[in-house]
């Protein structure tokens, strides 16, 4: 088959060579910056995954705050309960009282089971924070390993377009001297 004006089995092998080189190199060029794209994201993603744990921390923190004011709400009004009845019964309320000294068995109680609640919400707010940011390192690695990766795959793109080129033409390939060229030859046997 025939174009108007060239034969175009002629043409093709003429610029086939040079086609496939760039055909390569758009290829690996668009591998490297597949790869930067997934770079990126990554460190958007992983952004948002620090800032979704920071909240949540947050929220555990402010959660076991509401948590210990109701506490102390339910032990406030225990006690006064408690010393109300005892009062209404007759029990003596003063400091050496057996209703004074249960009452402050109860509070040391209700202060240690405090502090537990708190230091335990503080532990798990910090252990949220740590998730997030060992997640997020994670995926920030992951990103730099795609980019990497696609820097690596365009540029085995590119050398493989160059090396085709190599082995179907004589246009890299060094020249071998022959008489004609210029080059003098020399026999070893005559030096």
């Amino acid at each position: 088959m025939k174009f108007i004006g060239s034969d175009w089995q002629t043409q093709a092998k003429k610029e086939g060579p040079a086609v496939l080189v760039a055909m390569s190199v758009v290829s690996g060029l668009m591998q490297m910056q597949q790869g930067r794209a997934a770079e990126k994201s990554a460190k958007a993603a992983a952004a948002e995954q620090e800032r979704i744990a920071q909240q949540n921390a947050a929220n555990k923190e402010a959660e076991t705050v509401e948590s210990a004011r109701r506490m102390q709400a339910e032990a406030d009004t225990e006690a006064a309960r408690r010393r109300a009845l005892g009062a209404a019964t007759g029990i003596a309320t003063d400091q050496a009282s057996s209703l004074d000294i249960f009452m402050g068995a109860q509070k040391d109680k209700f202060q240690s089971e405090l502090d537990w609640l708190l230091k335990a919400g503080a532990s798990q707010s910090d252990i949220i924070r740590r998730e997030g940011a060992l997640s997020a390192s994670t995926t920030r690695a992951q990103g730099e390993q795609a980019k990497w990766q696609g820097i690596s795959s365009g540029l085995g793109s590119i050398g493989s377009g160059a090396s085709s080129l190599y082995s179907s033409t004589d246009w890299f390939k060094p020249k071998t001297p022959t008489p004609s060229s210029g080059f003098r030859f020399y026999d070893k046997n005559t030096w």
